[in-house]
């Protein structure tokens, strides 16, 4: 909390829990300073918080801010994999349990007639498929490592070693030596395309404006034996080796499919060949918590995310349901669909508040996410004594400017009068 008034004040804070009162504290707040206070909350799993101060001042919209717990929720996870100890490790962690419900299966679980009626009813949010393959593409978002999707998506184009990609970085651009950071995109091909085997490979840069590989170091990844992967014109290069695109995602309706064009461990005649140590590097189970996080809707964190009235949302939310029902804070509702990489967007964020996100057929939200007025700038309404543009301030400066009298209006006054005096000595002279 901060003063911007010129003098000390003294107000309660008073902290609502579900529109309920669960505690209040006295606050000083000393003129141009900033302050903190502390409540003590315990057994509060969900729902959302209000703290308001009862100081009455000219702007009583930034004496209010609101907070959010997220609703439990969990993913559906489904691993199909001959043996993947990396892979298998990394969907155990604490914070991926914490989030998704993980079924591992063998490969030949593809071929079961419960896999083929939970895939195709959308049990799964993510099915991650380790060197294998379904005979078509389920109803949820997928995962390939080392493995090519069906060709009910794509016809299997070999690339060759050659494929070339377009970058965002100016053609005047200066060399970068160090982890590039530039943007890569595919080029206008309305199928998927795969090529052949080839290695070793080199990684050379990541795409760090994807969420899914922003963390991702993979310079000291070895790589025996790998496949060029290029998306549709839709989707978008993660990762790219010096064979070319490594790692691709593109949207399916309302899911997402990624495909890595390698493969950690690989069945052999001997029983299993190590193909990559990526499963013993660092990045591999954080490209694995954001896998989840991104492509099965996973939530990590407790807290609801918190915006600014009138900027955008982003969520990422389970792919079982093509549209959302927005609840704002007065109750109006606002239904929103599936954006084309899969994420939802939701912008009509003008009232202070907490918002909640439902789906048809669910009692408790999905996700919840609040809106307020953290602005410095707009909390202080104190005239500025000085107006600072880019490197230049301009300095306030007190002068009188001559205004224009407007005199008619007292002349317009006194001819009404005049003709209204005028019109009483007329009609005296009738009746006399």
């Amino acid at each position: 909390m901060i003063q911007h008034g010129s003098q000390a004040i003294e107000c309660t804070a008073s902290l609502y829990w579900n529109d309920a009162l669960v505690d209040a504290q006295k606050v000083q707040l000393q003129p141009e300073q900033e302050t903190g206070i502390q409540f003590e909350l315990e057994g509060i799993e969900s729902g959302t918080l209000k703290l308001q101060l009862d100081h009455p001042d000219a702007l009583p919209l930034d004496n209010v801010a609101y907070a959010a717990i997220r609703p439990d929720r969990q993913v559906s996870i489904l691993l199909v994999t001959a043996g993947n100890t990396a892979l298998e490790t990394a969907l155990r962690t604490q914070r991926i349990t914490q989030i998704a419900k993980v079924q591992i299966e063998p490969i030949s679980y593809l071929s079961s007639q419960d896999y083929q009626t939970n895939a195709s009813e959308s049990k799964y949010d993510l099915i991650l498929y380790d060197s294998c393959s379904p005979e078509k593409m389920p109803a949820a978002s997928t995962l390939f490592l080392g493995s090519v999707p069906p060709a009910d998506i794509q016809p299997t184009v070999p690339l060759g070693n050659s494929a070339t990609l377009t970058t965002n970085t100016p053609s005047n651009a200066p060399e970068k030596t160090d982890s590039p950071t530039s943007a890569i995109e595919p080029e206008e091909n309305p199928k998927w395309a795969f090529g052949e085997l080839s290695g070793p490979v080199i990684v050379l840069d990541v795409n760090r404006s994807h969420p899914i590989s922003q963390y991702l170091e993979m310079a000291s990844v070895g790589i025996v034996e790998a496949r060029t992967v290029r998306p549709p014109s839709s989707g978008a290069v993660l990762m790219i080796a010096d064979s070319g695109p490594l790692f691709a995602i593109a949207p399916r309706g309302p899911y997402q499919d990624a495909v890595l064009g390698f493969d950690i461990v690989r069945p052999s005649a001997e029983g299993f060949e190590i193909n990559s140590d990526w499963g013993i590097k660092r990045s591999f189970p954080v490209f694995v918590l954001s896998a989840v996080e991104n492509l099965a809707g996973g939530i990590t964190e407790a807290s609801a995310a918190s915006v600014q009235p009138g900027l955008p949302v982003q969520l990422i939310l389970s792919n079982r349901f093509e549209k959302y029902q927005i609840v704002d804070p007065k109750g109006k509702i606002e239904t929103i669909q599936r954006s084309g990489d899969g994420r939802f967007l939701y912008t009509k964020t003008d009232q202070l508040g907490v918002y909640e996100v439902r789906a048809e057929g669910l009692e408790e939200p999905v996700e919840r996410f609040c809106v307020n007025l953290f602005s410095n700038r707009e909390s202080d309404l104190q005239v500025g004594l000085e107006l600072k543009t880019g490197a230049e301030s301009i300095a306030a400066t007190s002068n009188t400017i001559r205004a224009r009298q407007e005199t008619w209006r007292w002349l317009l006054l006194l001819a009404i009068g005049f003709l209204m005096f005028e019109w009483m000595v007329f009609n005296r002279r009738i009746f006399v």
